[in-house]
């Protein structure tokens, strides 16, 4: 005679989370309803039967909804990476008639690059004065990017091939070069500089924001007065006139 018994499984045993804390990742601009965790993953239960709900303990400012799976629920919230890169927040998962199992999620928000750098001004206007020597400090051109991390980094780049001026790259400082500044030859110069965010991240967008430059050349007192068309020769006769004119001459200086 066989006699079979068959066990009922009762909800007796309590989840067991893989690992706690609990990590996930979601970009900056996720939409709303972007899944971000799915709850039901980060734990086992023996039992077969058990009715699990999650509500939160710690949940202050968290653009997220705690429900299975997590989603965005504040997408505003999420494109301010810039003042918070990541979220940590606690649950319990509620698992009658055993007592609630507490958790935590550590949510790290991935960059985008979302904004151009830009540029204070439009226009810069500086000055120099001729036959400076190298490395004079002329000014500077400043940009701005909302963006955190390297999505926030700009580098200055300038055509200045042929001038007496160098650009640095990373603070966009303007200096000489130590080629000949001459305002007899030229006395300004103009030129465009360019301001792109995001150097290190190959394959991500880039902005760029561009801005003009214009250096005036000072006068220096670097060039004598020339007599023109000399030296002179004077004829004159003996006992000339009181006030007589016997030359005119012309003085230039550049």
């Amino acid at each position: 005679t066989n006699i079979s018994i068959a066990v009922t499984d009762i909800n007796d045993n309590p989840p067991v989370l893989f690992d706690n804390p609990t990590f996930g990742s979601v970009i900056e601009t996720a939409p709303n309803g972007t899944i971000v965790l799915n709850l039901s993953t980060i734990f086992s239960d023996a039992d077969t039967v058990g009715d699990f709900s999650f509500t939160p303990t710690t949940f202050d400012s968290v653009p997220f909804c705690i429900a299975n799976p997590l989603v965005v629920c504040q997408p505003n919230a999420l494109t301010l990476f810039e003042q918070n890169g990541s979220y940590w927040f606690y649950f319990s998962i509620l698992n009658p008639p055993l007592e609630p199992v507490n958790a935590s999620v550590h949510i790290l928000v991935l960059l985008v690059n979302e904004f151009p750098p830009e540029f204070t001004s439009d226009v810069y206007n500086f000055t120099v004065v001729e036959n400076s020597l190298v490395s004079i400090d002329i000014g500077s051109v400043e940009a701005t990017d909302q963006d955190g991390g390297n999505h926030g980094v700009i580098v200055f780049t300038a055509y200045t091939q042929g001038l007496p001026f160098t650009v640095d790259s990373d603070l966009g400082n303007i200096t000489t070069n130590g080629a000949v500044i001459d305002r007899e030859t030229t006395p300004s110069y103009s030129f465009v500089v360019n301001a792109t965010d995001n150097p290190f991240l190959d394959g991500d967008v880039q902005f760029t924001d561009v801005a003009t430059v214009n250096i005036i050349v000072e006068d220096r007192n670097d060039n004598p007065p020339v007599f023109v068309d000399a030296p002179y020769t004077i004829n004159v006769t003996e006992h000339p006139a009181d006030g007589r004119s016997l030359l005119q001459f012309t003085i230039t200086d550049q």
